[in-house]
Formats: C-alpha cells, sequence, structure tokens
C-alpha cells in the first residue's frame, strides 16, 4: 500500500495525531462502524502549518448508513 502516507486508530476520546508530516496536500480516509452501517469520509487536507486539526463528523462524512 504505498499510497498511504500513515494510519492510526482512535483511542476512546477519537483523537488521532499524525507525526513528521510534510506541509502540502494530503487526503485523510476514515471509517466507523454505526449500528446501522458505517460512516465513511474522504477529505482533502492543506497543511500548511505544523498543526491542522481536522474534525471528522456527521456534517462531513461522505456517506452515512
Amino acid at each position: 500500500e504505498p499510497h498511504i502516507i500513515q494510519q492510526a486508530t482512535t483511542g476512546f476520546s477519537g483523537k488521532a495525531k499524525f507525526d513528521s508530516l510534510k506541509n502540502g496536500t494530503y487526503y485523510l480516509m476514515g471509517v466507523y462502524k454505526t449500528a446501522r452501517g458505517m460512516a465513511v469520509w474522504n477529505s482533502r487536507v492543506d497543511t500548511k502549518s505544523s498543526e491542522t486539526t481536522v474534525i471528522l463528523d456527521q456534517n462531513n462524512a461522505a456517506s452515512v448508513d
């Protein structure tokens, strides 16, 4: 899987941290199992500083079932 730069599994808090990323454009993929199916995210992220915060929730999910 050479296209994967980094990956993480969140804990109970739902937070993940990616270290040592160069500034640039990335696509953040996320999957969460729901009671009825799953929520999926495919979000473009443009990093311009050492800290970029991205919130994945029902408002920006690509699909929620």
